[in-house]
């Protein structure tokens, strides 16, 4: 069964694993090779932002771009979130207009 994954640092996962999302904090050279894994087995794949800059930008483009599973950079939890932006960016990264 496809379920959703979580990949980032052991902070920002210790609330996605109390949901019951499972969960992947690679070290950085396991990266690519988490991200072809989770590409098959997971239904959405949720990526700290710390963890997508470490991608290169062809890469995360197309991870961004497909249509399945869905793919989505979110606040690491340590990083300072804007409000302002907050609701820009979730439209931005869902498609949505307006």
């Amino acid at each position: 069964m496809r379920t959703p994954l979580f990949i980032g640092d052991d902070i920002s996962a210790a609330g996605f694993r109390l949901s019951g999302t499972r969960i992947r904090s690679p070290l950085p050279e396991e990266l690519a090779q988490t991200l072809a894994w989770a590409n098959q087995e997971a239904s959405l794949i949720m990526i700290s932002a710390g963890y997508a800059a470490l991608l290169p930008p062809a890469q995360l483009q197309v991870y961004l771009t497909q249509e399945t599973p869905l793919f989505v950079v979110i606040p690491d939890i340590r990083s300072p979130v804007d409000a302002s932006h907050l609701t820009a960016a979730l439209r931005s990264q869902l498609g949505v207009l307006g």
